[in-house]
């Protein structure tokens, strides 16, 4: 009887472990949104400085540098008011369309996005975002 006690604590004290852990970690990289947004409005500082931009091809890991000013703020005038629609709660996020972007300004360490993602918030795969990526990425 003795053994049955200490058992019943040890699996007690594991569920209770086990559930904070749980309640503890950061589950932000699956964050639910509930508004379309756009680059313009999610990119947290002045998309006028970005001076370097790197695209990520996610299948193959080759990427591609830019460092034209006056392109990459053509580019991103095309880009920064497109929206992204936020995906339904009941709907499971899968992986992006196979691009990073990461825009640099200043020396900054950089912000990305893909066409299903901003700042951690999921978003309906966007077909429109995915296509000037991929002209971006194959104009070099």
């Amino acid at each position: 009887m003795f053994r049955w006690k200490w058992s019943l604590v040890f699996l007690s004290l594991v569920a209770v472990l086990a559930v904070m852990i749980f309640l503890l970690e950061d589950h932000s990289y699956n964050k639910l949104i509930s508004k379309p947004t756009t680059i313009g409005e999610e990119y947290d500082g002045d998309i006028e400085k970005v001076d370097k931009i790197t695209v990520r091809n996610e299948r193959t890991g080759d990427f591609q540098t830019y460092t034209d000013k006056k392109a990459i703020q053509n580019w991103l005038a095309s880009i920064k008011n497109i929206k992204f629609k936020p995906v339904n709660n009941d709907e499971v996020v899968k992986g992006g369309w196979g691009y990073r972007v990461t825009l640099y300004a200043d020396s900054s360490n950089g912000w990305s996005f893909s066409p299903n993602e901003l700042n951690g918030g999921h978003y309906n795969s966007n077909r429109e975002v995915f296509k000037r990526i991929d002209d971006l990425y194959h104009s070099k």
